[in-house]
């Protein structure tokens, strides 16, 4: 009879430590992509406050 407790064990091992790097992939994505838009966000108001100015 096989026993298979270990093998399952490794398996959720494997989904969690794939679960964390996901997440930690989602976070990372999500941080580039507020600083990215508040970059934009800046960068235009800069060139409309510009714009007026002169």
């Amino acid at each position: 009879m096989y026993d298979n407790s270990a093998s399952l064990a490794l398996t959720g091992s494997g989904i969690t430590i794939l679960g964390q790097t996901a997440s930690l992939t989602a976070v990372t994505v999500g941080g580039a992509l507020f600083v990215g838009v508040g970059a934009v966000l800046a960068l235009s108001d800069r060139l409309k406050r510009r714009r007026e100015g002169s």
